[in-house]
């Protein structure tokens, strides 16, 4: 509660980097904490798969796992969980 009025930004992932919810994270009890806060900005969600990024980019991250191959599938699930 102690730093909620100055969150300006939420950047959000899954344990795994993979789809929102299906890694270890409680999103339940963050985003509790947020709305405890009154937060109402912007939250961004980042995840990575072997499949879409190049070989160096994937060496650089650590992404070696291929989690998903449809970015927009992907964008369509995590704007719903987010929701």
């Amino acid at each position: 509660m102690d730093c909620g009025g100055r969150l300006g930004y939420v950047h959000i992932g899954e344990s795994h980097r993979g789809y929102l919810g299906t890694g270890t994270i409680d999103f339940s009890q963050f985003f509790r904490a947020l709305a405890r806060v009154r937060y109402d900005g912007p939250i961004a969600f980042e995840s990575f798969s072997s499949k879409v990024i190049s070989p160096d980019f994937c060496s650089a991250l650590g992404a070696w796992r291929d989690l998903w191959d449809d970015s927009e599938e992907l964008a369509r699930q995590a704007r719903q969980f987010i929701k």
